[in-house]
């Protein structure tokens, strides 16, 4: 986003130098990936758009010894904590990414940032501690623990700012001797200190937080949560620290399409939809905008394994939900077997979804129905257990953390 001297000195501009396409791209393959992700989608839609470019951000990872993925939290049955990175379909696996540097064992990853900074909150299952890292530069700082002892925790990280780095956590706790009192913790790295949300202690609600994380889009972190046990999408403006609610779209009922997309008998189908299967909801990052996924929490059944995508097309107008995607996984449950959705991924025209089967990671295409990436899983699944998955971008640039 432009200062707001900029925006005085274009005014006086009365020429525009168009780039050929083919120029422009090559030069986006160069820019800081924090230039990547956040000002070049705000130029135009067109540039918007090829941030999302599989092929530009695959160059552009190589180009500037960067990554993005998803870091996968697994508890091994010796209750120690291990972690897998998997690369997106749009970069390079050129790198790995370990806590080993960490100044302690047994270290739980609580927060990723989105940005390029690459920055994670991490807690000590030992000592206690709370630290924020990065991991691409192996360094790491020790930050003061939250005032509240609470649990049930829910944690956010972002930058606010890149040079001079400034960034804030969120944190969400019960109360140890009240499940139903809730607390909101900022700690600001300005200030370096926690302090506690003192508006949100009147939230007349109790949010359940989901398991499947959450998505960071238009300055605040959106959460799929329960409220009076009504699903609705939990959303916290790390600006304004202020929230606010948003409905999630209801899943359209069976019609005649989306039985020629499932590819089977339209009385099978019917018959399927109607029948009591779960619905697992994930929020999604659809090239800008707020999405939510659905699909059975119970693939593999007849007829039962697909999935659905709703985007909202303007984010300040709630009923402006409108269906992306239905397309079927028979194909995948056809080659895998037994599978389950760890995250989702939206590049160019089509979605793909990270999947775990038994012993393999896997990004499946659902548009084209083609598996793009297979990697065999570090350690097996029956010694395992998946704790947690957070989205990973950054750079390899050293930034100054804070204090230690």
């Amino acid at each position: 986003m432009k200062e707001k001297g900029e925006e005085e000195q274009g005014e006086y501009c009365n020429s525009t130098i168009i780039l050929p396409g083919e120029i422009l791209y090559e030069i986006l393959t160069y820019v800081p990936f924090d230039d990547l992700l956040r000002r070049c989608r705000w130029v135009c839609r067109e540039w918007n758009g090829l941030t999302y470019d599989s092929t530009l951000r695959r160059l552009h990872c190589e180009r500037t010894q960067s990554v993005s993925g998803y870091l996968i939290e697994y508890l091994t049955k010796n209750t120690t904590f291990h972690i897998n990175f998997v690369h997106s379909i749009a970069s390079s696996p050129s790198s790995s990414i370990s806590l080993d540097f960490m100044p302690e064992m047994n270290i739980r990853i609580r927060a990723s940032t989105y940005h390029a900074q690459g920055l994670l909150c991490c807690f000590s299952e030992l000592t206690h501690r709370y630290y924020v890292c990065k991991p691409m530069t192996q360094q790491w700082t020790k930050i003061p623990n939250p005032t509240i002892l609470g649990y049930g925790e829910e944690m956010a990280i972002a930058v606010m700012k890149s040079n001079p780095l400034h960034f804030k956590i969120i944190r969400f706790s019960q109360c140890r001797n009240d499940f139903l009192l809730q607390y909101c913790e900022i700690f600001d790295s300005k200030n370096w200190a926690w302090r506690v949300h003192s508006e949100f202690e009147r939230f007349p609600y109790f949010i359940h937080f989901d398991n499947e994380g959450e998505v960071l889009l238009h300055g605040s972190f959106h959460w799929l949560t329960f409220i009076d046990e009504q699903e609705i999408i939990f959303a916290f403006d790390v600006y304004k620290e202020n929230w606010r609610l948003i409905k999630v779209p209801p899943r359209s009922q069976l019609s005649s399409s989306s039985s020629l997309e499932e590819g089977g008998d339209q009385e099978k189908v019917a018959e399927a939809m109607n029948c009591e299967v779960p619905i697992e909801k994930i929020l999604v990052n659809c090239k800008g905008h707020l999405g939510v996924l659905y699909t059975p929490k119970l693939p593999c059944m007849e007829q039962c394994s697909w999935i659905e995508v709703w985007v909202m097309e303007d984010y300040l107008e709630e009923t402006s939900w409108k269906k992306k995607y239905r397309l079927s996984l028979k194909p995948l449950e056809q080659i895998v077997g037994w599978y389950y959705i760890l995250a989702v991924d939206t590049m160019d025209d089509s979605i793909s979804i990270l999947v775990r089967t038994f012993d393999k990671l896997i990004w499946y295409n659902c548009t084209t129905g083609v598996l793009t990436k297979v990697k065999n899983l570090e350690i097996p699944t029956t010694t395992t257990s998946i704790r947690s998955i957070h989205k990973f971008n950054s750079d390899s640039l050293p930034c100054d953390l804070g204090p230690k």
